[in-house]
C-alpha cells in the first residue's frame, strides 16, 4: 500500500505498477476514508436501515497544508514543483 499521490511522476507510478504486476503483488494507493470511523459508522447506519434512503453523501476534510501539519520536506517540496504539476494529482483540500 502507497500514500496518495501514489508517486511524483508518470513513469514512477508505472514502474510500482509493472513491478507489483510481475510480482503477483496488489498495488493499493490509501485514501483515508477507507479508515474513517465516521464513514464506517456511517456505512453500517445505512446497512441497517437507520437513516432512511440515501441518494448522495458529501464529505469535506482538510488541512492547513503539508508543510504546515509537520510533513517532511522530502514529502511536500515535490508536491509544490512547478515542473511536476502536469503529473500531481492531489484529492485533498487545503484550508
Amino acid at each position: 500500500m502507497t500514500e496518495k499521490p501514489m508517486a511524483a511522476t508518470l513513469e514512477q507510478a508505472q514502474r510500482m505498477y509493472n513491478v507489483a504486476e510481475k510480482n503477483g503483488i496488489r498495488l493499493m494507493v490509501n485514501y483515508p476514508t477507507t479508515w474513517s470511523s465516521a464513514i464506517k459508522y456511517a456505512v453500517q447506519l445505512a446497512k441497517e436501515g437507520a437513516v432512511g434512503h440515501i441518494y448522495q453523501i458529501w464529505r469535506r476534510t482538510g488541512h492547513k497544508g503539508p508543510k504546515e501539519i509537520g510533513c517532511s520536506p522530502y514529502f511536500y517540496n515535490w508536491l509544490f514543483d512547478e515542473k511536476l504539476k502536469e503529473v500531481t494529482v492531489n484529492y485533498s483540500s487545503y484550508d
